[in-house]
């Protein structure tokens, strides 16, 4: 695990380097989906790292909080949360930060000769400019977990020619599911607080408009 003296950065370049500091194997080199609760080391917070792969967590514990990008993030049970290659996380929490939940990791060799090489553009959620993590419903965080359980299906077994497209076929599932969670929570944001907005204007309508009789 390189480390970056300057600016106190741990960089995992691949899965298997990250996995094996966490004393964890995996059968795929450019994808896995990890038990977090599984990790034979703690991490510290007031931690830096960044990776040199896609990194998304689904998170089932609490008291932990990151900085990404300019922003901070409230990572609080039942949210995804997305992390582009070469992006630094700034952790915060408690003392000693023992995960739970569970992670889809996939390097940007996996995509090499498939479409979703050129589509990844779309699912902005990746970028530092998303300031929210994505809070599932039941439902959602269920259809997250049969997804990543297919990815994992397909990344355990003995590879034939067809495995690699059935991953990215999964994986694109997945990130087209999360698109329409985004949108969900979104609407659902703008829903509300325009209900807010109406009923302020209410207000003011009568406490300013004289009462008529």
């Amino acid at each position: 695990m390189p480390d970056d003296p300057r600016n106190h950065i741990s960089h995992f370049a691949n899965i298997s380097e990250y996995c094996n500091l966490l004393g964890l194997q995996v059968a795929h080199p450019l994808v896995a989906v990890i038990d977090r609760s599984e990790f034979k080391r703690n991490f510290q917070s007031k931690s830096a790292v960044s990776f040199g792969f896609y990194f998304v967590s689904l998170k089932e514990d609490k008291h932990c909080h990151f900085q990404y990008g300019r922003n901070k993030y409230d990572y609080q049970a039942g949210t995804l949360v997305f992390t582009a290659p070469g992006q630094i996380i700034n952790m915060s929490g408690e003392k000693e930060y023992n995960p739970k939940g569970l992670a889809l990791l996939f390097h940007p060799d996996l995509l090499i000769g498939s479409p979703l090489k050129y589509t990844l553009k779309i699912y902005s959620f990746f970028e530092y400019d998303v300031y929210e993590a994505l809070h599932l419903s039941p439902e959602e965080k269920q259809l997250a977990h049969e997804c990543f359980r297919n990815i994992n299906k397909e990344s355990i077994q003995a590879k034939d020619r067809y495995s690699q497209k059935l991953i990215i076929a999964n994986l694109s599932l997945f990130l087209d599911y999360c698109l329409r969670f985004y949108d969900r929570q979104f609407s659902t944001r703008v829903k509300t607080n325009n209900s807010v907005i109406a009923r302020f204007d209410q207000l003011l309508t009568d406490l300013l408009l004289p009462k008529v009789g």
